[in-house]
């Protein structure tokens, strides 16, 4: 299973709680599952590159974070990158569906802001923001996707759901009644719904981790 790329994707997994401390003792903390975890500003500043640029069409991998952070001056990213990656907090995505299938298990989706429904002139397209001003704008089986996932126990459960709910309505696009398809699309979209803080990845109900 291709995301268009043929390198590694990363994803932050956990929410900002923002700073705690004071002076040069200040860290920031993330909510992990049920845990808080503080983290120095180097690696938060890796943590936060890993959700993506607003603008970035392409999939935000290792090689392109490595490489932004190379630009913002931090010194050794890839050994940051390494150490969050070692401790839960990025979550590294190979190409191929049993790797896909394997994320789709361990992690869950959380919105963060609320849907702001279509327009008139542009039905297809569902806004998600805050009152009625849109962030950004989707299509409706992705807003689907954001929208229900954090009732299910994981990024599968989610795919699953979905599909068998196209299925039953009569729709035949395998692109939206298989599953696997889904997920495909739906990992292809993460970006756009973390670079613009629309929701969030945390590790899956029932995981253990």
């Amino acid at each position: 299973m291709r995301f268009g790329t043929r390198q590694p994707l990363l994803f932050p997994i956990g929410h900002s709680m923002g700073e705690t401390g004071d002076g040069q003792e200040r860290s920031h903390v993330i909510r992990r599952g049920g845990d808080l975890v503080d983290m120095d500003r180097r690696r938060f500043d890796l943590w936060k590159l890993a959700r993506g640029k607003k603008d970035e069409k392409r999939g935000w991998t290792r090689k392109a974070v490595e490489r932004e952070a190379r630009r913002l001056g931090v010194a050794d990213p890839a050994a940051i990158v390494d150490g969050l990656v070692a401790d839960g907090l990025i979550a590294e995505l190979a190409p191929g569906r049993r790797a896909a299938h394997r994320f789709a298990l361990a992690y869950q989706l959380h919105p963060l802001m609320i849907g702001v429904g279509n327009t008139r002139l542009e039905p297809w397209l569902y806004g998600i923001g805050f009152g009625d001003q849109p962030v950004l704008r989707v299509e409706g089986h992705l807003f689907s996707l954001w929208q229900w996932a954090h009732l299910d126990e994981n990024l599968w459960q989610t795919c699953q759901v979905y599909a068998d709910a196209e299925a039953q309505s009569g729709e035949t696009d395998r692109d939206l009644t298989d599953p696997q398809r889904v997920l495909k699309r739906l990992v292809g979209s993460l970006h756009l719904f973390t670079a613009n803080s629309a929701a969030y990845l945390d590790v899956a109900r029932g995981s253990g981790a």
